[in-house]
């Protein structure tokens, strides 16, 4: 038997992640075979575009350009 312990400073980026996965799966359902670039790129967009707490309800997108 294998056991896993997470660090503390782990944890949140592990929730990161499902959330970001989370997001992905509004627009690729679980088992989608085929996606094209150009649904990628539009993913992309509207999740850099969406305000997140982490960041005071700021874009990525602004928090990256400094504003």
């Amino acid at each position: 038997m294998i056991f896993t312990m997470l660090m503390p400073i782990l944890v949140g980026k592990e929730e990161t992640n499902e959330n970001h996965n989370r997001m992905i799966r509004r627009f690729l359902p679980k088992g989608t075979i085929k996606t094209t670039t150009k649904e990628v790129a539009q993913i992309e967009i509207w999740m850099n575009n969406y305000p997140r707490k982490m960041f005071n309800y700021s874009t990525p997108i602004q928090v990256y350009l400094g504003g």
